[in-house]
Parts: C-alpha cells; structure tokens; sequence
C-alpha cells in the first residue's frame, strides 16, 4: 500500500512538472503582450531621451515606449554570467527585450533561448511612491504562459534587472522625478 502510495505521488510530481515545463515552454498570449503600434525607429534614441529629460526642467515631458524600446534594441546583446556551479550551455541566453506601458505599470519582456527553444521572461512592476522618491514594485511575472506567483518573482527579476542596464541612468533621473505618471505607451514627468 505505502510503495503504491509512493508511486503515485511520484507520477503526480511528473505530471505537474511535465506541464510546468511546457507551459514554460510556451509563447505568451498575444493579447498578454501586445504593443502599440509603433512608427518608425528612432536612429538616436538615447539622445532624444537626454533631450527629453533636459527639457523636463522647465516643461512636462513624456517619453515614449517606442523610444524606451529603441534604446533597448541599440544598447546591444546581454551577457547573462552563469552561477560557478550551473554550466553555462545550460543557462539561457538573451535574445532581446522590450518593454509595454500601461496605466500605472511597466511590463518588461526578455526573450532568451535555451537549448535551442525559446523562453520568455516577463514581469510586471507597479509604480509607488511620491515626488523623488519614486519606485517600481514588482506584482506579478511569467516564464511563457507559466504564471509566477510574487513569492517566485526572485527568480526572474535577476534577468530583468540586467536587461536594464542599458536605461540605468535614464531611470535614476526618474526616481527623482517631481512629478511621475506612467499611462498606456508613454512615461510623463517633471524633474528640476
């Protein structure tokens, strides 16, 4: 009875991870991470941002998702360094990343591969706080159409965090801000 017992909770086990892993496996939903239509690519988006920011002294400002994600295209690959004791052919590598803007949120999207198939790691942040003391808290994350509940966001956020690299700066300055306001496709603000 106990070695029965034993196996099907075995089987059980296999089977939720069996489908954890296709799942993960699997394109996010396409309504999950449309954009919006975006024009043209920007040939100097860091510039245009700069510009953006120096203008925010005196006038409201707002910068635009496309913008965002042209600055992220032309930063570049990201070279994720593998944990000592995790080989590296078996840790994902960064494909490309892109962010969506809602009402109050930023989705940030990495897309990677590993072993050939592709993985997409997405996570969503709420933005809190006041003037100057502006912050994004993470709420809620996927690895494909797997949902990561807040408990397990630690294990995404590394990826995304390194895929911010490139916006540090740009962000540092926001945190500042005066005023903050992130609505559907486009980030406004005031800074002194």
């Amino acid at each position: 009875m106990g070695s029965r017992l034993l196996g099907f909770f075995v089987y059980c086990v296999n089977v939720v991870l069996g489908v954890a892993a296709v799942l993960a496996l699997m394109s996010p939903k396409a309504g999950q991470d449309s954009f919006i239509p975006e024009g043209r690519r920007v040939q100097n988006p860091g510039a245009v941002i700069e510009q953006q920011i120096q203008s925010s002294r005196f006038t409201p400002a707002s910068i635009s998702q496309q913008l965002v994600n042209d600055l992220l295209k032309s930063s570049g690959s990201i070279d994720w360094k593998s944990p000592s004791f995790i080989p590296s052919s078996a840790w994902p590598r960064w494909e490309s990343s892109h962010v969506l803007l809602g009402v109050g949120v930023v989705t940030a999207t990495v897309d990677a591969s590993l072993f050939g198939y592709p993985l997409s790691f997405s996570e969503t942040f709420r933005l809190a706080g006041s003037a100057r003391q502006w912050s994004l808290n993470p709420e809620s994350g996927s690895i494909g159409l797997l949902p990561i509940s807040k408990p397990f966001l630690p294990l995404i956020t590394p990826f995304v965090i390194a895929c911010s690299l490139p916006v540090s700066r740009e962000m540092k300055v926001l945190e500042a801000a005066d005023l903050l306001q992130i609505r559907s496709g486009f980030i406004d603000f005031t800074t002194r």
